[in-house]
């Protein structure tokens, strides 16, 4: 009778830690930005929890905050453009990606008043957001064929709304900005755009601090990569358009950010239309061939740009869960 007491403690106790282990919350940080929509989707609407994943995002109001909640630990994920993660290990910060959902289609634009030409670039400060690759990336594209280095611009950081004001006056000449701030300069400003932004640079990667992903089971991996993958089924059925906008739109009203946007309505609308879901029957070559020569080209790009990395592929990419679940769901 004593062993079997003992055995039944034993037993208790390593169902206790099963399920503890097996119970584990995973935080994403993220943002009112249409880029987000398979995590924003999956979450509201039960997918993760279907797959039985504990993961749960945290919304931040700006483009900053959301950035230093990944930085400093914050937060066990972030999404962000590949271009971007390249940044995030320059700085120092150990991260993999573990694969895309969705792209920007042309929303950040290179626009310039209409007398600029390309030899203007080297004389004229460009003003950006933010120093980004991504930008950098678009500029190059820009330049190349006229031979001319990032190295030889003038870059210059303001908020989007002091680009604009700047632009229009005329004290910027050449600005990168997004959304209806990219629409004012081209309409008040009179501008012209010349670039815009390019899937290459752009696909939304989820990362993961090197030392996260390390104690990641494969599982928990492929769980949330079925959520999402539900997610985007959802996002693609039109018959789902008119309770996304709903959603969609509730996050930008309940953002403070965003509060002086007359007609929500029309801006989330414009929103939605510039942001591309990566098809599921395109998943899986977005998550290996193309992905990887995106890296490849940043690798190749990054001297020119003035952002040189050295990083090995295959320790800073790991698509394999991703592409396991495609698999699985027949979507290779």
């Amino acid at each position: 009778m004593k062993q079997f007491k003992i055995a039944v403690i034993y037993f208790f106790a390593a169902w206790v830690f099963v399920s503890g282990a097996a119970a584990k919350d995973y935080t994403i940080s993220l943002l009112s930005y249409l880029g987000h929509s398979p995590f924003i989707i999956a979450d509201e609407k039960g997918f993760f929890a279907k797959e039985g994943i504990n993961l749960k995002p945290k919304y931040y109001h700006s483009v900053d905050e959301w950035f230093k909640a990944f930085l400093h630990d914050r937060v066990d994920m972030n999404i962000v453009w590949n271009s971007t993660h390249i940044e995030l290990l320059l700085s120092g910060k150990k991260t993999v990606s573990l694969g895309v959902v969705s792209y920007e289609k042309q929303d950040h634009r290179l626009i310039a008043k209409r007398e600029i030409s390309p030899q203007d670039f080297k004389t004229q400060k460009i003003g950006y957001p933010r120093e980004l690759f991504g930008y950098r990336w678009f500029l190059w594209n820009y330049l190349k064929p006229n031979n001319i280095k990032v190295s030889e611009t003038h870059p210059i950081t303001m908020s989007e709304a002091d680009l604009l004001k700047n632009f229009v006056v005329g004290r910027l000449k050449i600005v990168m900005l997004l959304g209806d701030y990219a629409d004012d300069a081209v309409k008040q400003g009179n501008g012209v755009v010349l670039t815009t932004s390019i899937p290459e640079a752009t696909l939304n990667s989820i990362v993961m601090s090197e030392e996260n992903y390390k104690a990641t089971p494969k599982d928990e991996l492929k769980k949330m990569h079925r959520a999402l993958i539900r997610a985007i089924e959802w996002l693609s059925d039109p018959a789902n358009k008119a309770e996304y906008f709903s959603i969609i739109k509730g996050k930008f009203v309940s953002n403070p950010n965003f509060s002086n946007v007359q007609d929500m309505g029309s801006f989330v609308e414009k929103a939605m239309a510039r942001m591309s879901l990566i098809e599921k029957k395109e998943l899986y070559e977005y998550n290996s061939s193309f992905l990887k020569t995106s890296y490849d080209k940043m690798k190749t790009i990054g001297d020119e740009t003035e952002m040189p990395y050295q990083f090995v592929y295959s320790e800073i990419v790991d698509t394999a869960a991703m592409l396991e679940v495609l698999e699985e769901m027949g979507l290779k």
